[in-house]
């Protein structure tokens, strides 16, 4: 059987998984403190921030 790898995004919680993002249930966002994955919202809202800035 294949495995699956997952990403989670280190902004808001949600997990990648073949390509698609979903966010599991009962999981808290939880503050960026480390380098990791970013799903594609919150990668379009932190490219926002910095024009914004």
């Amino acid at each position: 059987m294949k495995t699956l790898t997952q990403q989670e995004c280190v902004v808001c919680g949600k997990i990648e998984v073949r390509g698609y993002w979903y966010r599991p249930y009962k999981t808290p966002p939880h503050a960026p403190s480390y380098k990791g994955a970013i799903c594609p919202d919150c990668e379009k809202k932190k490219i926002a921030r910095k024009e914004n800035q």
